[in-house]
């Protein structure tokens, strides 16, 4: 089959952009298949609320100084206090409805004494339950626990002061915590398996000097959820390796039908390229002249090449002019030695 021919310039130019849009859209395919086309995320397979309070009220022994009963938020004597009643709400709410939840609740007092410094280190610790482990009540997949307990300040002290008494060790301090456990169990449609939570709002008091104040969770609402992974496709990797694809065979069969169906045409004839030759080869002899060829020219004479030309230049020590076609020589490339109405003349069809 004849191929078509197209000029040289613009075959060439198109061959140059299909090689680049070739090599481009191949970089982007083998980029494609080397990024992952899946990632694992972490979503929330079931959200949830959570409020928690912790309310409290410290007893001091009967004194016509001091009320017995003392508001929250203030600091007390060590040595006047009786006892603490404390109150705690708990409030869980799932967003899920039909999710299965179960759970128990109970409360401890860890009296623990360190040391002092930086690195405080456990001497000693004594757990007192003050309130059994009880069954949450769900009610519309939400648990409402309000309990209340009391916390004999008083007789915690004088347990600490008989192991000082005993050991002569004074810790370098001496706190108690007031936790409210509680521990759920939850089963959900958009969870995998069974999920524990643990819940434990707190009071925190120090008792190792003459005065405290009661510190801890107080107050705490917040949302949260289970999460838990999966895989999902990266955006755009799946659309990206189609595309490259596609452009990929694409520009190869364009690249191809370029090659096998057309071929450049050179559009520099012959006759010009011996003419260039010519011109670089002798350029230091040659004038190119751009006006018409001489006038009063009474024999012209046609050499048989463009070396007899230049003998005739030697003997008669003379020029040699060119005339480019459209410059008053037609179509041809002329080159001219005048001699007082006489030219020698080579031409070279264009």
């Amino acid at each position: 089959m004849k191929k078509k021919q197209l000029p040289k310039k613009i075959w060439i130019a198109a061959a140059a952009l299909l090689v680049v849009l070739l090599v481009g859209s191949g970089v982007g395919l083998a980029w494609s298949r080397a990024v992952p086309a899946e990632q694992v995320e972490t979503y929330t397979a079931y959200a949830y609320t959570k409020q928690s309070e912790a309310d409290y009220r410290v007893h001091l022994f009967p004194s016509d100084t001091f009320e017995e009963v003392q508001e929250p938020g203030k600091a007390y004597l060590s040595k006047l206090t009786d006892y603490i009643a404390a109150d705690f709400y708990f409030n869980f709410q799932g967003e899920q409805e039909g999710a299965q939840l179960s759970g128990v609740y109970s409360a401890a007092a860890y009296l623990t004494a360190t040391t002092g410094g930086e690195e405080k280190r456990v001497v000693w610790e004594r757990v007192f339950k003050l309130l059994p482990a009880q069954a949450v009540r769900i009610e519309n997949d939400r648990i409402v626990i309000e309990e209340s307990v009391q916390i004999p300040f008083a007789e915690y002290r004088r347990f600490a002061e008989q192991i000082r008494e005993q050991t002569g060790y004074s810790p370098g301090e001496l706190n108690l915590l007031v936790e409210f456990e509680i521990l759920l169990e939850i089963q959900a449609a958009s969870v995998e398996e069974m999920v524990e939570k643990r819940f434990d709002p707190h009071l925190l008091i120090p008792m190792g000097g003459s005065t405290f104040v009661v510190g801890g969770d107080l107050v705490s609402k917040n949302a949260d959820g289970i999460t838990q992974e999966r895989v999902v496709p990266v955006p755009g990797v799946e659309q990206a390796r189609v595309v490259f694809t596609l452009s990929t065979f694409f520009f190869a069969g364009a690249l191809a039908a370029l090659f096998f169906l057309t071929s450049p045409l050179d559009t520099v004839t012959p006759g010009r390229k011996k003419t260039l030759r010519l011109l670089k080869k002798h350029g230091d002899r040659i004038a190119t002249l751009a006006g018409q060829a001489p006038e009063g020219v009474e024999q012209a004479i046609t050499v048989n090449s463009f070396d007899d030309l230049l003998k005739v230049a030697d003997e008669l020590q003379k020029p040699v002019f060119y005339y480019p076609p459209g410059a008053g020589s037609g179509h041809e490339n002329l080159f001219l030695v005048w001699d007082e109405g006489i030219i020698y003349k080579y031409s070279i069809d264009d």
